[in-house]
């Protein structure tokens, strides 16, 4: 599954069509799902719109010719932070009933990972309001049992929060 960016403020699958072609390509089943976004939603409606787009992979991947117990999530900007805090914080996983692990690894390119405090309108738009700051962080969440984790970045400067 690819999670598409776009600060948590734009952003739709289609503009990722692109990247599902190439991972088809290479053999992958790719789902590219939407979700919603801030100023209409705040933190973790998004992320929880993307663990429920993980419940219906699983459930329907074998109908596609896929593998449910072989899941690799990935995301860019904002997309890698959500696809970050699904393979890091259980809560997510185990709130849309997921089995967490299925997901076997987690590609997260030029993602946020420690942005706090909030102080861009993206973050500012994505998460003003959480009751602990610390607990949006996917930094905070980092353990070993955690599945591989791949993290891509570019040579140019990315700033926080422009995701």
């Amino acid at each position: 599954m690819f999670i598409h960016g776009g600060s948590w403020r734009n952003g739709r699958k289609d503009d990722y069509g692109f990247a599902g072609a190439a991972l088809a390509a290479l053999g992958f089943l790719t789902a590219i799902p939407n979700y919603r976004l801030a100023p209409e939603v705040r933190f973790p409606t998004f992320i929880e719109d993307c663990a429920a787009a993980l419940r219906w992979v699983q459930d329907n991947a074998a109908a596609y010719g896929g593998d449910p117990s072989r899941i690799v999530i990935a995301g860019r900007s904002a997309g890698a932070y959500n696809t970050m805090m699904l393979a890091l914080d259980p809560r997510y996983l185990m709130g849309a009933g997921v089995d967490a692990s299925a997901v076997k690894g987690v590609v997260g390119l030029a993602g946020p990972y420690d942005f706090y405090p909030f102080d861009v309108a993206a973050t500012q738009d994505a998460f003003a309001g959480a009751p602990d700051p610390t607990l949006t962080q996917p930094i905070y969440f980092a353990r070993a049992d955690a599945p591989p984790l791949l993290f891509g970045l570019g040579s140019g400067r990315h700033r926080s929060g422009a995701a």
